[in-house]
């Protein structure tokens, strides 16, 4: 989702794209270079827009591996204001599995739960989920310049397709 940069609320996939950080920029740019090459070459090409992945992840350090292996020594600092469109990494595979099975041109797909949820809600999700009580401060921290305060993706075409 990082090609749409700083933009605030819902997010369609017909927006322009105005990515300001590398990965965004670079993932445009590759986004544009494939759809010149479909043209040219004609094949079918569904480019999904990830949004917030949370779920375990044993080779790295997410948020989620964070919450369930917390010592209760060192707290874990997050934004109190930060509201994202979080998707779960199951959620995720049982979708590129179904967009794979459909061999379809569907062009650009927000792959995201249409929702903005803010992140201590999150916290409390995977707090309930693995039963675990991580050490958590909230504060008003800086945010970092590259992500909007509060943006989600609309799943209204993604809803259409895996139905």
């Amino acid at each position: 989702c990082y090609e749409y940069g700083l933009i605030n609320g819902k997010i369609k996939e017909d927006r322009n794209t105005k990515p300001i950080c590398s990965l965004g920029i670079a993932k445009n740019n590759l986004r544009n270079y494939v759809q010149n090459l479909q043209l040219k070459y004609k094949f079918k090409l569904t480019w999904v827009r990830l949004f917030y992945i949370y779920g375990i992840n044993p080779n790295r350090n997410t948020l989620t591996n964070l919450l369930v292996k917390n010592n209760k020594k060192n707290p874990i600092i997050l934004n109190v204001k930060i509201k994202r469109d979080y998707v779960n990494i199951n959620y995720v595979a049982k979708v590129f599995f179904k967009l794979f099975k459909k061999n379809k041109n569907f062009g650009p797909v927000n792959l995201c739960s249409g929702k903005s949820i803010p992140l201590k809600q999150l916290v409390s999700k995977i707090k309930m989920k693995f039963k675990v009580n991580p050490y958590v401060v909230y504060k008003n921290t800086i945010q970092r310049n590259f992500e909007p305060e509060d943006f989600y993706g609309c799943n209204e075409k993604l809803k259409k397709i895996i139905q």
